[in-house]
This record gives C-alpha cells, sequence and structure tokens, in this order.
C-alpha cells in the first residue's frame, strides 16, 4: 500500500473498496415492485418495447414473485403490441415467439385474460378474412378488432358504400357482444366513409337513395352523430382522429382557432389539451 509523507494512504485497499461498494449498491438497490410499476407506466402511455423490457426483466429477475404471472402476462401483450412488420421473417419469428408465451400463459391465466393473445396467434388465419365482406360478417368482435387495430382491413376510402353497408350487417349481428370502444372504432370508420363521400368529385345525392336505405341519410347529419359516437366511445386514438374529422367535417375551420373563433367546441378544447397541431385537421382522410 502506497503513503503519503504523512502516513496515509492514498490508494483504498481492494477489499475494504469491495466493501463500501457492495453497500452502496444495497443501499440503492431496485426492488421488483419498482420494476413492475416502471413497466406499468410505460404500458400505459403505450411505449411497448419499453415496458416488455421492464415485464422481462421482473420475470427474469423475480421468477417467483406474486406478480409474476401479471408481468407474463403484460409482457406478452405489450411484445403483441409491438411487432415487427417489416419482413416476413421477423414477422414469422415473433409469431413463433407470441405463441410460446401465450402456450405458456394459458394454464396460469383466466381465458377472458387472454383473448388479445388468442386472436393474435390466429392472424395468419385471420388476414384471408379481411379483403372479403362476407367473411368479416362472421368475425366475432375480438378478431374484428384486432385486423382493425392492424390496419388489415381496406380503408373506407376504397369503398365507401360498401364500407357502411358490411359495418351496419356486422352490428346487427355482434354489436350487443362488442366493447364500446369497438363500437366507436367502427363508427369512426362509418364517419371516415361519409367523408369521403363528401370529398369525392361526385355530388353526394348521387349516392342519396343508398345512404337513406343505410340510414346515413341526411349526408352531414350522419356524419355529425357517427363523429360524436367515435368521440364519445372510442379510445384515445379514436377520440383523437374522429375530435380532428369533426373540426374539418362540420363546418369547424382550423385557422379559426388562431384567429379566436370558436370552431365545434369540445373537439377544440380535446385537441388544444392535448397539443394537436390543428392543420393535421385541415383534410383528415
Amino acid at each position: 500500500m502506497k503513503r503519503t509523507n504523512g502516513g496515509f494512504p492514498t490508494v483504498v485497499p481492494v477489499m475494504i473498496l469491495a466493501v463500501v461498494l457492495a453497500g452502496t449498491s444495497s443501499c440503492a438497490g431496485i426492488t421488483p415492485e419498482e420494476v413492475f410499476q416502471d413497466g406499468r407506466r410505460a404500458f400505459a402511455l403505450g411505449h411497448w418495447r419499453e415496458a416488455r423490457e421492464h415485464f422481462d426483466r421482473f420475470t427474469h429477475s423475480w421468477p417467483d414473485h406474486g406478480l409474476a404471472v401479471e408481468a407474463q402476462l403484460l409482457a406478452a401483450l405489450s411484445a403483441f403490441r409491438s411487432r415487427p412488420q417489416d419482413r416476413d421473417q421477423e414477422e414469422a419469428d415473433h409469431l413463433s415467439r407470441l405463441t410460446a408465451r401465450y402456450q405458456a400463459l394459458k394454464d396460469k391465466v383466466s381465458a377472458s385474460e387472454l383473448t388479445e393473445l388468442a386472436v393474435a396467434v390466429e392472424e395468419p388465419a385471420l388476414r384471408q378474412k379481411a379483403a372479403s365482406a362476407s367473411q368479416l360478417l362472421q368475425l366475432a368482435p375480438p378478431a374484428l378488432n384486432h385486423l382493425l387495430q392492424r390496419g388489415l382491413i381496406p380503408e373506407p376510402s376504397t369503398d365507401p358504400i360498401g364500407t357502411l353497408q358490411w359495418i351496419q350487417s356486422w352490428k346487427k349481428t355482434h354489436e350487443a357482444a362488442s366493447p364500446a370502444t369497438l363500437r366507436g372504432m367502427l363508427d369512426l370508420w362509418q364517419a371516415r366513409a361519409l367523408w369521403a363521400i363528401r370529398l369525392s368529385p361526385l355530388a353526394a345525392e348521387a349516392h342519396a337513395e343508398r345512404l337513406r336505405q343505410l340510414g346515413c341519410w341526411p349526408l352531414d347529419s350522419a356524419l355529425a352523430r357517427f363523429v360524436r359516437s367515435a368521440f364519445q366511445q372510442g379510445n384515445p386514438d379514436v377520440k383523437r382522429q374522429a375530435a380532428l374529422l369533426g373540426i374539418s367535417a362540420l363546418g369547424g375551420d382550423a385557422r379559426r382557432h388562431r384567429k379566436g373563433r370558436p370552431g365545434p367546441s369540445e373537439y377544440l378544447a380535446y385537441l388544444r389539451e392535448r397539443g394537436t397541431f390543428f392543420e393535421e385537421a385541415w383534410c383528415p382522410r
């Protein structure tokens, strides 16, 4: 050990340093509850990859903890929602891992909690049904919700009248068993279909008879009704899209906000609180 002229050591002995560091690590140690809550916060904010990392760390470090099963479930849901979409091989690998997670949880978690994962592992088969209106009508609410969330159903703008027809036919059979968030999403799609008709070079009156049969005439009244329903029932993303559509389609001009003149006040207030740029609402799809 090296000493100065005063006799005091300038280098701390290795053993003493190890003890000091060990004590520091113990005092600053992270508890399993902290890791779990970090995952919970990331999950609630939709930061799926971050949430999955926290929950995977939790189950790896504390596999016998009382929250381990819930952490496994939330890790699996986070993995599904952060799925890769770019290459077929990545998608296949992801589906394989997701299926393994699902199988591991089947005997530990209730079927209702596993609904989203159960539908996710069936996605390859569901993809084939997405292009056929007749097959869409046969889908149960969780399956239809999955396809909508994944963007696997043709956009309303590709066939507005067809979109209105299949959604209203589907609702006759399944609406009572559908969660509010799914009903809100479907109403947003109907609003977007009517918006596409409004924007068409062909006058809306050309579709008047068919829209009347579908209960969507006058067009502006039906559009307002579907926007309102989507805004009231939808998840945060649907509410945002409905609000953007509402201030554009229902007489609100995004430029009025900058000039201090009100548009549809509830939609404007909702978007203002969330810092949304109103330029996004000039012509939403």
